[in-house]
């Protein structure tokens, strides 16, 4: 066996070693020990919190089977209310039907007793006219249901249209908002870097832009054309032509609505302020119905003043692009004042594309044409809004149906 014998440096070296060793060994085992803590500590706050919302779940369904309990108990009452009142009903009816019965056969009695000529007419003709009416009655009740089912589905045909054009005509208006945002941003940070990189410290313009230049700012317009054409397309061609076939579908389906709407209030005309009061607020449905599609149109073709922001903006554009493309490819000569009124430009740009943001979704048409309007005494409509006027055309038709049925049961 052979001992071998280190050098004392290198003994001191390897106890150097296996010191920090352990050094770290405690460490991480003091960390994970930490760590182990910290977990504990966790899993013993989730199951406090496990238990509170246990607790209240609990609780929650307690509650709820007593309120089911309550509201069950509450219905078989009713149940019995109403049972109880059909009793009472049908033997008040029944009662009316036999003093009727003996009042008339005591009537005939006196009649063929004393002879009575006139009097058996009267009840001959009398039980004719009620024959009459009572038939009558039913066919008229029978051609209000039939009508009133019609004027249903014209009601909701033209509910559809309308639901079907707000919605995707907000979705245009939703991708407009952030076109114009997207170009807003686009033109600001142009008009920064063309400061940065044109004009000195005290504002003046000290370099002119060379041709390369011009191409890069060439581009990025041209990117604003782009943006500015499509939507300028929104309100031309195939997308206005196929919502004006829409909003003319929906005039139909509300001429019906309308046309059949009249057609029972003139069977049934009203008897008591109540009933004015009912075929107003018919008057002023249909009212509005219409003022929302002279709205819708108005967004749809842009009159709120964003068509004509928009094209305005693509027509400077235009003329921009063909100054910079000759002079960066042909050799032409933009001014120094011309640069200048480009830079000052943008900051007229920048408040006409925010201007055209706030037009976005606006119902009326652009202020000179609402000042023309009032100049030639034609009062401007007021707003409406689109769920307003859905809420109160499910009103309506709940009106017009519970006014002919009231009508309907005072005839029978």
């Amino acid at each position: 066996m052979y001992i071998v014998y280190l050098p004392l440096s290198i003994c001191y070296y390897y106890a150097l070693a296996i010191k920090a060793i352990l050094e770290q060994f405690n460490s991480k085992t003091h960390t994970l020990v930490l760590e182990l803590e910290d977990v504990r500590e966790h899993d013993r706050r989730v199951t406090e919190e496990a238990e509170i919302a246990q607790r209240d779940l609990h609780q929650a369904l307690t509650e709820s089977q007593k309120n089911a309990s309550l509201l069950t108990e509450y219905h078989e009452l009713y149940d019995l209310q109403r049972k109880r009142l059909e009793k009472q009903i049908n033997l008040i009816a029944s009662e009316k039907e036999l003093w009727r019965g003996a009042a008339h056969t005591i009537a005939l009695k006196v009649i063929v007793e004393h002879k009575l000529a006139t009097s058996k007419r009267l009840s001959l003709a009398e039980q004719t006219w009620y024959t009459l009416a009572s038939h009558f009655s039913i066919y008229l009740m029978d051609k209000d249901t039939i009508e009133l089912t019609d004027v249903h589905k014209s009601a909701n045909a033209w509910r559809e249209i309308v639901e079907t054009f707000d919605r995707e005509q907000g979705q245009r208006e939703f991708e407009t908002t952030k076109n114009l945002a997207r170009l807003i941003k686009s033109i600001e940070t142009l008009r920064i870097a063309f400061r940065q990189d044109h004009f000195d410290l005290e504002g003046k313009l000290s370099q002119i832009p060379d041709p390369r230049k011009a191409i890069d700012y060439l581009n990025e317009i041209k990117r604003w054309e782009d943006s500015c054409t499509h939507e300028i397309e929104k309100f031309g061609g195939d997308t206005v032509l196929i919502n004006e076939e829409r909003m003319k579908k929906a005039d139909r389906q509300l001429k019906k609505w309308i046309d059949m709407t009249e057609r029972l209030l003139s069977r049934h005309p009203s008897t008591n302020s109540g009933d004015n009061t009912e075929q107003q607020a018919l008057r002023d449905l249909f009212e509005n119905i219409s003022i929302l599609h002279s709205q819708y149109r108005i967004r749809m073709t842009g009159e709120n003043g964003l068509a004509q922001t928009v094209i305005f903006f693509s027509n400077v554009l235009e003329s921009w692009s063909s100054k910079f493309n000759t002079y960066a490819y042909t050799g032409g000569k933009i001014s120094e004042g011309e640069w200048l009124a480009f830079y000052s430009q943008m900051d007229e740009w920048l408040e006409g594309i925010n201007k055209a943001v706030a037009f976005v979704g606006k119902s009326t048409k652009d202020s000179s044409d609402e000042l023309d309007e009032q100049k030639k005494g034609n009062a401007v409509k007021n707003i409406v809004e689109a769920t307003a006027v859905l809420q109160q055309a499910n009103k309506g038709l709940v009106s017009l149906r519970h006014y002919v049925e009231s009508h309907n049961g005072r005839i029978s």
